[in-house]
């Protein structure tokens, strides 16, 4: 069973726009193909929505769509829809377009795949808009390919054109629920039963796991740098470098150090009390020793 996430963007050209809001538990419509075999086998307009659950024994019990691909399909494929990613305390998936990603695609959603293979997927509508002067427009229809208003608060056109959409693969290795071993990468999804873990602050243990996590990523973005696989506007997927996270973990780790100091001294302490004692001991039995060859 082949098993992969999607990531499905969206680029424009943006006027007097803040922001666009693409909600997670939308519909969303995708093209979809056996995996590695995109021109034999292909079905279009399929319909994945967060709020569906259909059964699925061969992953989790659950899915949010199962389908055939054609009617000699040996085994069904299914489709979820991702309600988080996120990879060294980062999201990957912002949920929206802004201004900063004007000309320039950026993730919207991710779906997971089992035994196929998300080829495209088309705009619909039920998003948001945000302008510039904060004025918001609710449930907007994409499905032309550009929107346009015009702001009732500066009288500005404002709108949205050369809407574009693509698929890009995400080739990590991931886990529901819990943080992979090996990429710190974290999937969440809107299946009953499937939570995140609950991990303890300052954990030493999660402290480690985090710099490992760093010094990983760094090494796949060199090395898909020197392959020419990583684009300039991709380099979200793998940069850890967040500075509020390395202030965190610098914190982690001054309490770590502070902890284990505070725990040397005290056995320090017990040890010399252990000492004291033996000593006052020996003392005591020295000249009770004394006493009696006096007496004698």
């Amino acid at each position: 069973m082949s098993q992969c996430i999607y990531i499905l963007k969206f680029q424009a050209e943006l006027e007097n726009v803040r922001s666009i809001t693409f909600p997670v538990e939308s519909d969303w419509e995708v093209d979809v193909a056996l995996p590695g075999d995109v021109a034999s086998t292909h079905r279009e307009g399929l319909m994945v929505s967060a709020s569906d659950e259909a059964p699925f024994s061969r992953a989790r019990g659950s899915a949010n769509l199962v389908f055939r691909l054609d009617d000699e399909s040996p085994v069904p494929a299914a489709l979820n829809v991702v309600k988080r990613i996120t990879q060294s305390g980062g999201d990957i998936i912002e949920g929206g377009y802004f201004a900063r990603h004007d000309k320039h695609p950026n993730p919207v959603v991710a779906l997971e795949a089992f035994d196929a293979q998300v080829t495209g997927w088309k705009l619909r509508q039920g998003y948001t808009v945000t302008s510039t002067s904060g004025n918001v427009w609710e449930d907007c229809d994409f499905t032309g390919g550009e929107w346009m208003e015009v702001d009732p608060e500066t009288n500005d056109p404002v709108s949205i054109l050369s809407m574009k959409t693509s698929v890009q693969e995400f080739r990590h290795a991931y886990e529901v629920g819990v943080p992979n071993e090996r990429t710190g990468m974290q999937v969440e999804l809107f299946l009953r039963g499937v939570h995140s873990p609950t991990v303890k602050p300052g954990s030493p243990k999660l402290v480690g796991s985090k710099k490992e996590q760093k010094e990983l990523e760094s090494k796949i973005k060199r090395a898909m740098k020197e392959q020419g696989k990583l684009e300039v506007e991709e380099d979200w997927m793998l940069d850890a470098a967040l500075t509020d996270e390395e202030e965190e973990e610098n914190e982690q780790d001054s309490q770590t150090a502070a902890l284990r100091k505070k725990m040397e001294a005290k056995a320090l302490k017990l040890e010399r009390q252990k000492h004291g004692k033996q000593r006052a001991k020996q003392e005591k039995k020295a000249q009770r020793a004394k006493h009696e060859f006096y007496d004698d």
